[in-house]
């Protein structure tokens, strides 16, 4: 056969498989789009679903009949995300990480971002781990969202190694598309946990720094870690190479809610009780479908799940022109907006993406989620025992009033008056509606002082048994706002508590020289960090980070302009003060004078902080070893040790200001009780026991960040009366929208009554 022959039968081969795949494709679109028909487009679209994107397994696109009506992608309810917020698996902070720039479908950051806190926190912590392994099994439909996220997880080590060695790693925009997932199960097995390497071995012993200019976008939980570093030094014959440690650069000051701290002061007799009235409660995932609203996809929200949203977010609710059609502005740079399509209110919650680094802190853990719906209600919790049931103080005016004479409260065993009570205070009634984990709430807000008891400390919180009509003291009320400190500084409290704490801490009113004692000492650890101001860790935020390069330079910067109109500020702003208190008292956590195992660790810049490790890198995706859980006994000391010394302190601050009370009450009290964080943090003086303490700006300046407990529980301390000024004072009876003294605004949350009862969030 000649080649024109041969030409021929070959187009003509070529042109029938062409045609037989056109057609095997276009009958395979058409049995696709009658698949989805229920879904809409929008669902099958990579760019705008991410992790939820619908899919069909290969084996079905091999045969088209065989795709058969796929069911809507389930995920967790909003619900489900709020009570693991409850158990401390996430914070605020997990606004901070979140991938802007998906307006499209605006639930989809906050969602993927819930599996990328998880994965994290699996990942730090074996306890977590186990507990979460359990909860996203295979049944539960959610395991697969679980693993997108941990290869989010691997791909941020892969960047952040990339980032500090110079490597040029992109970083990834989305999930795991781009890279099989047994490709990454066999690198991540691989992977080794070192940020630094060895350019030169000529140059003689000397300590490798990073590329800090390039960890400036990295994650910021690799600020939590303890990472392995290569030491090298140069020998005539040979090249010695010495394993060290390095970091945390900050430890996280969250306490477990569940685990009291101080001293377990229940009575086995008691706890037995509580014991045979409740039973285990288990973490479980509700899911719900993601429904198609006139071709977006949507989940749906009810009226509790967007009040407790809210407040974790610090956004003020306010109703709309038209019923049923709330709105507001909150931290972060949030923004959730609402209208009516065919009788439906349709949500949005909105991000800026203008700069959003500018105004956050790059690190810290922010506040907790249960703290933040308490707290707004006018509740402190302080408990949560084993039947799961929340131990919180209510702190109404009469509690108040019960705080500053230090008498003592209890909760009641009448469940007649516990309904009566929440029933008539309607802040109570809000907070038992709202999703929490467990058994609801135990509230504390009776009296228990009576003529002729006298307890043994002032502000003593005692509980009721049913069963042998007992009391029994569990904790007292400084043990209860220091917690503030370590989790508790939210964006909203009502104005009987935050005048209460204010009372208790030595609570001078709002000044400026207050202000700026707090930003100095945040500037000073900012300048320890790195002392080359080009490659600074932005660990206060950039705002921040460029204030402090034009006072290095001698530009005139006023770090307290934002004290004068203190009451004035934005939530946005509210947050973020509060978020770079918790990065401050983080990164003072991570360098105390306790030794950590294996060695002190350090920053990456002093020679000093380096010893040589007597074990290997650690490495997470092992499982729970050794190492690791000494790193995370050795870090919960470190808190439980300053926690300690900061209730000390409030103990003092607080007795002092009861027996003030008294005095002025008798009409011989001469002056207020205050005590100025000025002259805690910025002088040597002696404290309310009598002790010398020395100043905690030139110690940070002076040795390297290297402070005393006491001195840390100092700082946790002034971070607690801070927060009573800036704190935005939640109004439930609207009688005071102005403040008492006619300057501080108030939020009166709206009832929900005045939500949606149901929702679609798009």
């Amino acid at each position: 056969m000649e080649w024109d022959g041969w030409s021929n039968a070959i187009i003509a081969i070529l042109t029938f498989v062409l045609l037989l795949f056109s057609s095997w494709k276009g009958w395979k679109e058409v049995n696709f789009r009658s698949a989805t028909k229920n879904l809409h487009t929008s669902c099958q679209d990579e760019d705008k679903m991410g992790y939820f994107v619908v899919s069909f397994p290969w084996y079905r696109h091999l045969f088209p009949p065989w795709m058969s009506s796929v069911k809507p992608p389930r995920i967790p309810s909003l619900r489900t995300i709020i009570k693991h917020g409850d158990l401390g698996i996430f914070t605020a902070s997990i606004m901070d990480s979140l991938k802007r720039g998906h307006c499209d479908v605006s639930w989809r950051p906050l969602y993927e971002q819930f599996f990328r806190e998880c994965a994290w926190a699996m990942d730090y912590n074996p306890k977590v781990r186990e507990l979460l392994e359990n909860v996203f099994n295979e049944k539960s439909g959610l395991r697969e969202y679980l693993k997108q996220a941990e290869f989010d997880i691997w791909m941020a080590r892969r960047c952040a190694e990339g980032k500090v060695k110079g490597d040029q790693l992109p970083e990834p925009h989305r999930g795991c598309t781009h890279i099989p997932f047994w490709k990454f199960w066999l690198y991540r097995h691989n992977l080794k946990e070192q940020l630094y390497y060895c350019r030169s071995l000529s140059s003689g012993p000397r300590i490798l720094r990073p590329l800090t200019e390039r960890i400036a976008s990295m994650d910021r939980h690799f600020l939590y870690y303890r990472w392995q570093v290569e030491r090298c030094q140069h020998e005539t014959n040979a090249v010695r190479q010495h394993h060290a440690t390095v970091g945390p650069l900050l430890v996280s000051s969250a306490i477990p809610l569940e685990h009291d701290p101080v001293t377990k002061k229940t009575i086995a007799e008691f706890k037995q009780h509580h014991q045979n009235r409740h039973h285990h409660i288990a973490l479980q995932s509700d899911t719900t479908n993601i429904s198609n609203h006139e071709g977006s996809p949507a989940v749906r929200v009810s009226e509790e799940e967007l009040a407790a949203l809210s407040f974790m977010l610090g956004i003020e609710i306010k109703s709309g022109d038209e019923q049923f059609l709330p709105g507001g502005r909150g931290g972060f740079g949030t923004c959730l907006t609402s209208n009516k399509f065919k009788g439906k209110s349709v949500l949005r919650l909105i991000q800026h993406v203008d700069h959003p680094q500018f105004s956050n802190a790059r690190g810290g853990s922010r506040y907790s989620i249960l703290f933040a719906k308490h707290l707004a209600c006018g509740c402190i919790p302080f408990e949560r025992w084993h039947d799961h049931e929340v131990q919180t103080l209510v702190v109404t005016e009469k509690v108040q009033d019960i705080i500053q004479e230090g008498g003592s409260i209890c909760d009641t065993v009448d469940k007649t008056k516990t309904s009566d009570f929440r029933w008539t205070n309607p802040e109570i009634q809000y907070l038992s509606h709202m999703p929490a984990f467990g058994n609801g709430g135990n509230f504390y807000h009776m009296n228990r002082s009576h003529p002729g008891f006298k307890p043994s400390l002032p502000g003593t919180i005692w509980a009721n048994c049913t069963q042998t009509e007992r009391h029994f003291s569990i904790t007292t009320w400084p043990e209860v706002i220091a917690r503030l400190a370590f989790g508790g500084l939210v964006p909203m409290a009502t104005r009987p508590l935050a005048e209460a704490v204010r009372f208790s801490v030595g609570g001078a009113s709002h000044s400026s020289g207050d202000m700026e004692a707090l930003e100095k000492l945040m500037r000073r650890v900012q300048e320890v960090i790195h002392d080359e101001p080009d490659c600074w860790i932005p660990m206060f935020g950039e705002r921040f980070k460029e204030q402090c390069r034009k006072k290095r330079k001698d530009v005139n910067v006023d770090f307290t302009s934002q004290a004068a109109g203190v009451f004035d500020q934005e939530m946005s702003d509210i947050v973020r003060h509060f978020g770079q208190y918790t990065t401050l008292l983080e990164a003072l956590l991570a360098r105390t004078d306790e030794v950590p195992p294996g060695g002190a660790g350090g920053n990456a810049n002093d020679t000093d902080s380096f010893t040589t490790a007597t074990s290997g890198s650690v490495d997470r995706q092992q499982g729970a070893t050794a190492e690791e859980e000494n790193i995370l006994e050795h870090e919960r000391r470190i808190r439980e040790k300053v926690y300690k010394a900061c209730v000390n302190q409030i103990k003092e601050t607080y007795k002092t200001a009861v027996e003030w009370e008294g005095r002025k009450k008798a009409g011989t009290a001469n002056a207020p009780f205050l005590l100025s964080t000025t002259t805690s943090l910025g002088t040597s003086h002696k404290n309310l026991a009598g002790r010398e303490e020395g100043d905690i700006i030139q110690t940070v300046e002076l040795s390297r960040w290297r402070l005393s407990m006491e001195q840390c529980a100092t700082v946790a301390r002034c971070l607690i009366q801070a927060w009573t000024s800036f704190v935005r004072i939640v109004d439930w009876n609207d009688n005071d929208p102005a403040g008492r003294d006619g300057s501080r605004p108030s939020y009166h949350p709206v009832s929900l009554a005045e939500l949606p009862d149901v929702a679609a969030w798009e």
